[in-house]
């Protein structure tokens, strides 16, 4: 049995939701689909064990901007004051009623919640700015839905955050980078296809385009609509299926049946990882099992090799972040080392750097992946290894961690983690270590850089440098 780690003074945290745990669903979401097809064990810590614990940085900021923009278009509907002054005194209330009412942030300090606060009045004010905001008065604002849909066998359910003039739906998504337009329709599939089942159901009428509108995080905040043809008849049929596919899990209790699933995990590892490397990485056929990788740095370059065939969840994530851009033009760095003076809270030490998109300033657009486990791959954290950085498992998208020695209380089983869960590990430094052993002696002030030390690109490279002692 599988207890949470609720401290005996706290009366257990609910959602709501735990009725999943015991009964067939009642109506089906497409963020819940979503949650549930991306990582069932997640949806079951999430919403069936409703385990407690803080909202990320990047997740509050988002949250409050969100309801900054719904008092904008609400008093345009209305006809009330819309006034710059008035949306920013709603983000404002926002922002410190949702850290009151959703429990703590994860600010790390009251530095980084400034940071936050700011951030966020800067994105407010650049899409009130926009030519988005200069829009004809809206249809609706946050509409919740509930319709019968044919092929489902519960309703679905969606709160649309604004319907425009001629029944288009937009959605707004906060993004600490650009939007990589090729693939941001289909990351957002079966939102998007939901929305119009159920406004056609609702209404009659058939929206002209599914539109995204992103709302960059960035030095200079960017306001980015990417719209999408409306959804044929094979699209319908297709979200149609993955909803009901998360309607029969969830009645079946497959979230939390896959618990003690480790073990067959590991027999169909080569089919079950490899087939998913395949989804989360198109390319993935056409490239070696083990692709070298080259990220450069002011202090210069670090290649490392991807042990895509051994850990393809972990490693296919990586290489589709380094196809997409992400962690080029300026939007990722690395910016925390750990050595063996700077952690004395800590009673298990490492030493490693961390780098990425740093998810305090949070790139939501990037999904997050299963928990690769090294008792599943069978890696393990050695001097040069890549790994996983990640809050709880299932947590990790664009963020990385080097090793500098071996790390074996990184692993699964170890006790850098109180889960014991361990990273996920997928490559290798195979030559630079002398630049991440600079990064590592910069200046810092509580494990985190001074000066934030910037990737200047990740690509894909051609295999040059022969590894010593690689593991698979």
């Amino acid at each position: 049995m599988i207890a949470t780690a609720t401290p005996e003074h706290e009366a257990p945290i609910t959602t709501g939701l735990a009725t999943y745990a015991q009964t067939w669903p009642k109506h089906i979401s497409p963020t819940a689909a979503k949650a549930y097809l991306g990582c069932s064990l997640k949806f079951y810590f999430e919403r069936v064990a409703c385990i407690k614990k803080k909202t990320p940085a990047a997740l509050h900021l988002g949250k409050a901007v969100h309801a900054a923009l719904q008092a904008f278009h609400l008093a345009r509907w209305r006809g009330a004051d819309d006034s710059p002054e008035t949306i920013a005194a709603a983000y404002e209330k926002s922002f410190t009623d949702l850290e009151r009412d959703e429990g703590p942030v994860n600010f790390k300090g009251d530095a980084k919640r400034e940071k936050c606060r700011l951030d966020g009045l800067r994105v407010v004010a650049a899409y009130l700015d926009s030519p988005e905001a200069m829009k004809e008065k809206p249809r609706a604002v946050e509409v919740m839905l509930k319709e019968d849909i044919p092929g489902l066998s519960v309703p679905l359910t969606g709160a649309m955050d604004l319907v425009e003039g001629n029944f288009t739906p937009v959605d707004f998504k906060s993004a600490a980078a650009k939007p990589d337009k090729a693939h941001a329709a289909f990351d957002h599939e079966i939102q998007l296809v939901s929305y119009q089942l159920l406004m056609e159901a609702a209404t009659g009428e058939s929206p002209p385009s599914l539109d995204l509108v992103f709302l960059v995080k960035t030095k200079t905040p960017q306001v980015i609509r990417v719209p999408s043809p409306p959804a044929d008849a094979h699209r319908k049929r297709r979200v149609t299926a993955l909803l009901e596919t998360a309607v029969e899990g969830t009645r079946k209790g497959r979230p939390w049946m896959a618990v003690g699933s480790l073990s067959m995990m590991i027999l169909m590892k080569p089919l079950v990882y490899f087939l998913f490397a395949c989804l989360v990485l198109p390319s993935c056929q056409s490239l070696p099992p083990n692709p070298q990788v080259e990220i450069a740095t002011p202090l210069g370059d670090i290649t490392a090799e991807v042990y895509l065939a051994a850990a393809p969840v972990s490693g296919g994530a990586f290489l589709r972040n380094v196809e997409k851009g992400v962690y080029n033009g300026g939007r990722a760095g690395f910016y925390r080392v750990v050595h063996m003076d700077n952690q004395p809270d800590n009673k298990v030490r490492i030493e490693v750097v961390q780098g990425g998109v740093d998810r305090e300033t949070g790139d939501t657009s990037v999904p997050y992946i299963p928990h690769e486990t090294t008792a599943v791959t069978g890696l393990t954290h050695h001097d040069g290894s890549l790994s996983m950085a990640r809050d709880g498992p299932g947590t990790a998208n664009t963020e990385f961690s080097i090793c500098i020695g071996p790390q074996p209380e990184l692993d699964f089983g170890g006790r850098r983690n109180p889960d014991r869960q361990g990273f996920a590990v997928f490559g290798r430094v195979v030559d630079g270590m002398e630049v991440v052993r600079q990064i590592q002696k910069l200046q810092e002030t509580g494990q985190y850089l001074d000066r934030e030390l910037p990737i200047e690109s990740v690509k894909i490279i051609p295999p040059r440098t022969k590894p010593k002692n690689s593991e698979p």
